[in-house]
């Protein structure tokens, strides 16, 4: 008996849920062979590559990813290929495709996070900086606390320990008011 695309999606999700990725991986194989434009199992497939360090497979499942994303998707695939594709050593193409998935979803601030590590790794601290406030002005408090620990390392690798205290001042009375 054939499955849909749709068992085989949630066949390979439980199999992530209990920690069989081999599994997942054969699963979102056979979903791509019955549909080859299958958002998910590109998606999915292009981040199991990546977390495996197998980026020359990775890249070209997140390129695909991104062709077959929905608008509402589509965010998130861009993402996914900024972050492969920083990885790799394609800054550029890397650094495009974040800003495109920000000028989709200005609210995406694993987005702003990815961008800033480049920047960061650049040595462009001024532009990680930059990011990083632009990242706390358009996102909820719920990320805080991953951009303020980043934020806080670029402080202190430039050794601006009255910045980064001014800054987390200026975090806690936003966030929490006076304390």
């Amino acid at each position: 008996r054939t499955l849909s695309p749709n068992h085989l999606n949630v066949l390979a999700a439980m199999a992530d849920v209990i920690r069989q990725p081999r599994l997942a991986e054969r699963l979102r194989l056979r979903q791509l062979r019955l549909h080859p434009d299958s958002f998910s199992a590109l998606y999915e497939l292009a981040q199991t590559h990546a977390q495996r360090k197998q980026y020359d497979q990775a890249l070209p499942l997140a390129r695909q990813a991104v062709q077959a994303a929905s608008d509402a998707t589509r965010p998130e695939a861009l993402l996914r290929l900024g972050t492969i594709a920083a990885e790799t050593g394609l800054v550029d193409e890397g650094l495009q495709a974040l800003h495109q998935a920000l000028r989709l979803d200005p609210t995406l601030y694993r987005a702003y996070l990815t961008l800033t590590r480049v920047y960061w790794g650049r040595g462009d601290y001024a532009r990680a900086k930059a990011t990083l406030n632009r990242s706390v002005q358009m996102t909820n408090p719920a990320s805080f606390i991953d951009l303020a620990i980043l934020y806080t390392g670029i402080l202190e690798s430039e050794q601006q320990n009255e910045e980064a205290l001014s800054w987390m001042r200026q975090m806690v009375a936003r966030y929490l008011g006076d304390i």
